[in-house]
């Protein structure tokens, strides 16, 4: 039970960095940035329907991949717990099947987020 909330504690940790990260960068490129009058919104609109691809548009590099990369942990983490929900064995897995649903559950929000 205590590892469980030690690493829960370090989840929760590593969500706050890369928060913190992510509002850091926006204000660097925020102050550093000029404004470009020839963009244009409708295709602004097609490409903030995939995450990270409206940063890319902004030519926001890091902040793109940063969320792309998030989406794609969210994703693999997803994967994961559905394929050890589907294939569950009581001696293989440390947490209850339950469990793994609901991970899968919130990591698909994640993804929708």
């Amino acid at each position: 039970m205590l590892r469980l909330n030690v690493l829960h504690l370090d989840k929760i940790k590593l969500f706050f960095k890369i928060l913190i990260t992510i509002t850091s960068l926006n204000f660097i490129q925020a102050n550093n940035e000029i404004t470009s009058a020839n963009k244009s919104p409708k295709k602004a609109f097609y490409f903030s329907l995939i995450p990270g691809l409206g940063q890319l548009y902004n030519d926001k590099l890091i902040k793109s991949a940063l969320v792309v990369g998030l989406e794609l942990s969210a994703y693999n983490a997803w994967r994961s717990n559905l394929e050890k929900y589907n294939t569950y064995d009581e001696n293989n897995f440390p947490l209850k099947k339950h469990r793994y649903l609901e991970k899968r559950n919130k990591y698909a929000w994640w993804i929708g987020i």
